[in-house]
């Protein structure tokens, strides 16, 4: 199988009931990737021709606990990213209309009463 989105429950799934599961890396399995006709079943084709060669590139596949651990990981990156680019929308709104903190610190109490009373 290929790698990608939600690959991991059917790789467990499959892994579980005792098949030998090859998981296929996608960005180096180019006959994929720029084949003109990209369906379902010339994938599976392409992949299986590649496993018969003994020519597909697979993916390293972690254990369950590494992969919950970099989901968490993942997870929390993405929450501060968000939190930042939130961060910066209040920048930039304050700027726009002109408008300071009353603190040096942006985002402390008195600046964030300040916020909410704006």
């Amino acid at each position: 199988m290929e790698a990608g989105y939600c690959w991991q429950p059917i790789y467990d799934t499959l892994n579980e009931a005792g098949h030998e599961v090859k998981l296929a890396h996608p960005q180096m399995v180019k006959a994929i990737a720029e084949a003109k006709v990209k369906t379902g079943k010339v994938e599976v084709k392409t992949l299986a021709g590649l496993l018969r060669a003994d020519m597909m590139p697979t993916c390293y596949v972690p254990g369950e606990g590494l992969r919950s651990r970099r989901e968490l990981l993942r997870h929390c990156l993405k929450l501060v990213k968000t939190r930042t680019g939130v961060k910066n929308r209040i920048h930039a709104i304050l700027e726009k209309h002109g408008l300071r903190m009353p603190e040096a610190t942006p985002f402390s109490r008195v600046n964030i009463a300040w916020l909410k009373g704006a």
